[in-house]
């Protein structure tokens, strides 16, 4: 059992409520298609929400289905190996592997070694760190996506009552 796993009940009232319907999961052959194509393995958790979800777009970062996995996963790489050829000694603490976006262009990425889940901002300049921490790891960003969710219909219940 994959830990994201233990949140099936929330992420399924979130989707729900959200109005996305079951037709938006992700078929195995195409994430193995992915995978054969790009020569990596997409991250338990993460191909486990695909695989009973989809993508998912309650909040920033928005987290990509596997269409926009194959469009941006080679932009990202391309953009990652230019951070590292500018001077970012990076390469040998992080193994990103893209899972979203945001909003202004940055990505969301799963640390491979740890698990963590990183906000890759796509303009830093050289001498400033290009990641910033937004959780642990792929089940807490999915709890947050889930807890927000219920707390914006919980402010529109409340603002249509008034």
């Amino acid at each position: 059992m994959t830990n994201i796993e233990k949140i099936y009940s929330l992420l399924e009232k979130a989707y729900f409520m959200e109005g996305i319907s079951s037709d938006n999961k992700e078929n195995e052959s195409n994430l193995q298609d992915f995978e054969t194509k790009f020569q990596v393995n997409i991250p338990l958790d993460y191909r486990w929400l695909l695989n009973n979800f989809g993508s998912c777009n309650f909040s920033d970062p928005y987290i990509y289905g596997i269409t926009d996995l194959n469009r941006c996963y080679s932009h990202f790489m391309k953009k990652w190996n230019e951070y590292i050829n500018l001077g970012y000694n990076m390469s040998e603490c992080l193994s990103p592997f893209p899972i979203g976006g945001f909003g202004d262009g940055d990505n969301a990425v799963i640390d491979m070694n740890n698990g963590k889940i990183l906000k890759f901002y796509h303009d830093y300049p050289p001498e400033d760190i290009p990641f910033q921490k937004i959780a642990d790891n792929f089940t807490e960003l999915m709890r947050i996506q889930a807890e927000s969710v219920f707390w914006v219909h919980k402010q529109i219940n409340n603002t249509a009552k008034k």
